[in-house]
């Protein structure tokens, strides 16, 4: 009898940049099937990609085979001078041993965030920093500059 699976992969746009969402309860196949859809990107010139955490249930952020993966995979995009972001929650976060968590250079919490790090696009509290832009500031009303 075949275990029934409970998560799985979608793989979306966002941007233009592909997105592989992991939805449901984590599990080995469900590891298995992240590992086939990123390495189906890379060869097919997909070299920046976005790894969604926000909708798996159960994932092992403790586990440092888990950590080795995700790195394996995003050393692997690197050699083609791309870029794996990784987006999850605060409680995701949280829930990481503190041993893994110096592997949080890529983690952020939104695909925004994630979108305008591959892009290179700075991003303020207020949404989007375009470098060389500078607004216009009103003077003072006081006399003091004249």
């Amino acid at each position: 009898m075949q275990k029934q699976v409970r998560g799985e992969v979608r793989m979306r746009l966002h941007s233009g940049i592909p997105v592989l969402d992991l939805c449901g309860e984590w599990s080995d196949t469900l590891q298995h099937r992240l590992v086939e859809a990123a390495q189906a990107l890379v060869s097919s010139a997909h070299f920046d990609l976005v790894l969604n955490l926000c909708s798996a249930q159960h994932l092992p952020l403790g586990d440092l085979k888990w950590w080795q993966a995700l790195e394996q995979m995003a050393a692997q995009i690197t050699e083609h001078y791309g870029r794996l972001e990784v987006v999850g929650t605060i409680r995701q976060h949280h829930a990481i041993h503190p041993q893994t968590a110096w592997r949080l250079r890529q983690w952020v919490f939104t695909e925004e965030a994630a979108i305008c790090r591959i892009n290179g696009v700075m991003q303020g509290v207020r949404g989007i920093i375009v470098p060389g832009c500078m607004l216009p500031v009103k003077p003072a009303s006081s006399g003091l500059l004249r």
